[in-house]
């Protein structure tokens, strides 16, 4: 798979800027085009929108999605993309939902009216938990449909939790030098990352090898 590292506003937490599926990604409105929209976009493989959300450029923290739909605090519309509007307490979604086109893993505090939307949204079925004893399991792991990268403080028994609900093996690492909210830390999907540019090689190796499994 394709890595990179990039900053966004200055920040090496791209993870809570941007999103990215097989079908799209999207970096916040007024992202400086310098910096290299077309290296996400040949890094990705997909078409790439930029717009805020509540008029905020963290993209990430308030979706979460993969290739079948996405979620959302307030009625959005990506491209030719809608997304389903969650009826929850929550908004920091992107933070609370980690999904790739097989699976979800969510906060457990969801109500079951709101985990249903979230499957069916993202057309997978949702299974709760946490990782390293947290409910912000979108900031603790990078996924996509090979594997997934995940906090390195994950119990067995999560992994576990984590591997049969994305249908994926995992593995645990950091990324910007050590940060163990790996999915703060970047987005993904099957063709390429995209991560902070604070990110060690040999913290890429371990993203390409969780990541990059066929």
């Amino acid at each position: 798979m394709k890595v990179a590292k990039e900053l966004i506003f200055g920040n090496p937490n791209l993870g809570l800027f941007g999103i990215a599926n097989n079908e799209f990604a999207v970096l916040p409105s007024g992202y400086d085009k310098s910096r290299g929209l077309d290296r996400f976009k040949r890094v990705l493989g997909v078409k790439l929108y930029e717009q805020n959300i509540y008029e905020s450029p963290l993209v990430g923290m308030f979706i979460s999605s993969n290739s079948k739909g996405f979620v959302t605090p307030t009625k959005t519309r990506i491209g030719k993309f809608r997304g389903i509007k969650l009826n929850d307490r929550y908004t920091c979604l992107g933070n609370l939902v980690l999904a790739n086109d097989r699976g979800a893993l969510i906060a457990k505090g969801f109500s079951r009216f709101a985990a249903k939307q979230i499957a069916d949204a993202l057309k997978v079925r949702v299974t709760r938990g946490t990782i390293a004893g947290l409910e912000v399991v979108g900031s603790c792991c990078l996924a996509n449909n090979n594997g997934a990268l995940v906090h390195p403080e994950a119990k067995k028994r999560e992994l576990k939790i984590l591997e049969e609900a994305l249908g994926v093996k995992a593995e645990v690492g950091t990324l910007n030098r050590g940060s163990p909210y790996v999915g703060s830390c970047g987005f993904v999907n099957d063709a390429g990352a995209v991560v902070g540019y604070d990110t060690m090689p040999v913290e890429v190796t371990r993203l390409e090898d969780a990541l990059g499994q066929v």
